[in-house]
């Protein structure tokens, strides 16, 4: 494992037996778990540049009056529900008791760099998506990397690389590919708010529309705050549906079309005619995603942000 950085750097990342600690301006941001109990890789907490925890604490930090449902909702994560038949999403043994198909682990395998430095650090890791029997259908290579500027703001883009070894068959469904669970403050019945690029707001009306960005609002500890997230123009079926929940759970569903339709017609303008946004990859294949993940005071103009990270080659 490459661990680089000199001095004092604005983005500090000390990896740890079972995790990466991840400090900006030298207060805590985040840590990215990887322990063998966790079944996945994951981001857990996300905080503001104020130091107020913005993602759910239930499992891993329960907190008072929080919602306790989908224990597979850990901070930010990867994963597809569907491919090969197989669940690579809700990749929690609690969550396989309900299931009428295997669940799978996306189970980390190397570090293979940890960068400190002044205006970022980060993080990339290989896991492999691997099916009860063994198997490995996925071998993805993540880079997770934290900006430290503007200072106001709290910056993370997640870019995975997912490899295909004996091929695949991905299936069009709303969970996958990134994940996010929001804390209390962002449900609706606790005055959170969820708008998109046209400034329709609300979990309902936005569940499975597309957009390139999703922006959240809520009241956390006296501070307004927002966490937005943002789809690359280069990543498949831009601009994505989002499956957006009343509890503040946000799925950026790079694979969802028909399943959208079918699981909640009441909610959608798709018609049953919609294309099929599943993929069959050929062994030896490739996919490429990236995301962002804006932590923000009140005053922010997503659209903008938005703009710059498209830019980005």
């Amino acid at each position: 494992m490459l661990v680089a950085g000199s001095g004092w750097a604005q983005v500090q990342i000390t990896p740890q037996q079972d995790r990466a600690t991840i400090r900006v301006a030298g207060q805590p941001f985040s840590e990215l778990h990887f322990g063998g109990a966790a079944h996945k890789p994951y981001l857990h907490p996300l905080r503001s540049a104020s130091g107020k925890v913005v993602t759910r604490g239930f499992p891993v930090d329960p907190q008072p009056g929080e919602m306790t449902n989908s224990p597979h909702q850990l901070g930010l994560w990867v994963g597809h529900e569907k491919l090969n038949g197989i669940d690579f999403f809700e990749v929690d043994p609690v969550m396989e008791i309900s299931k009428k198909r295997p669940v799978g682990t996306v189970r980390f395998k190397d570090l293979t760099a940890a960068e400190s430095g002044a205006d970022r650090g980060s993080l990339s890791f290989r896991a492999d998506w691997v099916a009860p029997d063994g198997q490995v259908h996925v071998v993805e290579n993540r880079t997770i990397t934290i900006h430290s500027t503007p200072k106001e703001l709290r910056i993370v883009d997640v870019d995975f690389k997912l490899q295909f070894p004996a091929g695949a068959t991905i299936s069009d469904h709303a969970d996958g590919v990134l994940g996010l669970r929001l804390g209390k403050p962002f449900e609706e019945r606790n005055g959170g708010v969820v708008k998109n690029f046209t400034g329709t707001a609300g979990a309902d009306n936005l569940y499975g529309r597309r957009s390139p960005w999703i922006d959240y609002t809520a009241t956390v500890d006296g501070e307004r705050l927002g966490v937005a997230v943002f789809d690359h123009p280069s990543n498949y079926n831009f601009p994505t549906r989002w499956k957006i929940r009343t509890f503040a759970s946000i799925f950026v569903s790079a694979f969802g079309e028909q399943e959208f339709y079918h699981e909640n017609p009441w909610k959608m303008a798709i018609p049953n005619t919609a294309k099929d946004a599943g993929l069959k990859m050929e062994a030896g294949g490739e996919l490429r995603f990236r995301y962002r993940v804006v932590v923000h005071p009140a005053q922010f103009d997503a659209e903008a942000a938005w703009r710059a990270f498209a830019q980005l080659p």
